[in-house]
């Protein structure tokens, strides 16, 4: 009887596609599963590998699959793509995760415990309640403003918004002045939430060991260290070393081989270079280290060109 040595799942939310193959990387079988199904087969499968894309329900899986004694693969979907074969679909994805998945030289991404997504979303429902926040805030200020009633800028300034409202007095339509009131209900509701999440970030801030040794790197404070960061790199030979240890809550994703136009600092590189360092003649070497640390003071006094050069939209999925 043939062993299987690794099963690539390719994840949804009620059916999903299982590739599993042997050693040598024959198909085993490939076809689809309920989650019950699922779960009953990798709860009875001999150990073996199990590969998934990362995505935001894999690390509940690679949870279970460990737990049942496999050892789990969490594949970065920019490396599995380029193994997809013509007429995509769900067989198709599944066999790709497990071409990926034998990859020599490729970061996996480390599977995360019940407790760090918990305390990610935490963060996130922070980040939402505030954006919340903030977006009652500039509705209020601008439907006050029809009226005359302004105030400075800042969440900490709504008193002042709901003390002009009530010395206006009569000149205020009643219906401004309910509607007035919702807002500003709705945003103390909001403010007291918010505090009482920050409360629980710095509680977790000061039990856990990792995150303040991150509060140590500047800008980082007990409420951001637990946001979860995507490096962008290219595929110099010591960003894939065995040797580099990536936090939990850092994924790093490589740029593809000799495209230095979606790179960063490429882009900032070509800039100096195209407006402060090209058709010149350098006497010596001090003479080109003099140049190019001028042409970098230069560009660091203009932070809004490194932005609307680094900001690229691809970057954000647009």
């Amino acid at each position: 009887m043939t062993t299987t040595y690794l099963v690539a799942i390719d994840l949804a939310k009620r059916h999903f596609q299982v590739c599993a193959t042997d050693f040598s990387g024959k198909v085993l079988f490939n076809r689809a599963f309920s989650r019950q199904k699922l779960m009953v087969f990798l709860s009875g499968q001999p150990r073996c590998i199990v590969a998934m894309e990362a995505c935001s329900t894999s690390h509940s899986w690679g949870r279970l699959a460990e737990g049942a004694g496999h050892e789990v693969r969490l594949i970065p979907p920019i490396y599995v793509k380029p193994f997809v074969k013509r007429q995509k679909n769900d067989a198709a994805d599944a066999e790709a995760i497990s071409e990926a998945a034998r990859r020599p030289n490729l970061h996996f991404v480390a599977v995360k415990s019940a407790e760090h997504q918990a305390r990610a979303v935490t963060f996130r429902t922070h980040q939402c309640f505030v954006r919340q926040r903030t977006q009652l805030i500039n509705a209020l200020r601008g439907h006050l403003a029809e009226f005359g009633i302004v105030a400075p800028v800042g969440a900490t300034n709504v008193t002042r918004l709901e003390e002009a409202i009530g010395a206006e007095g009569d000149d205020l339509p009643p219906v401004v002045h309910e509607m007035a009131g919702f807002y500003i209900e709705q945003i103390k509701a909001l403010t007291v939430r918010i505090d009482g999440l920050v409360q629980r970030l710095q509680s977790a801030y000061r039990t856990d060991a990792f995150l303040r040794r991150l509060c140590t790197l500047p800008g980082v404070g007990p409420v951001t260290a637990g946001a979860h960061a995507v490096l962008i790199l290219d595929q110099a030979g010591w960003h894939h070393s065995a040797e580099l240890i990536v936090p939990v809550n850092i994924t790093l994703m490589s740029l593809p081989p000799r495209c230095p136009e979606l790179n960063p600092v490429e882009n900032l590189w070509q800039f100096m270079r195209g407006n402060w360092l090209s058709n010149r003649i350098f006497q010596n070497y001090d003479d080109i280290v003099d140049h190019c640390c001028r042409a970098w003071n230069k560009l660091v006094e203009q932070p809004y060109r490194i932005m609307s050069i680094g900001l690229r939209q691809w970057a954000h999925g647009s």
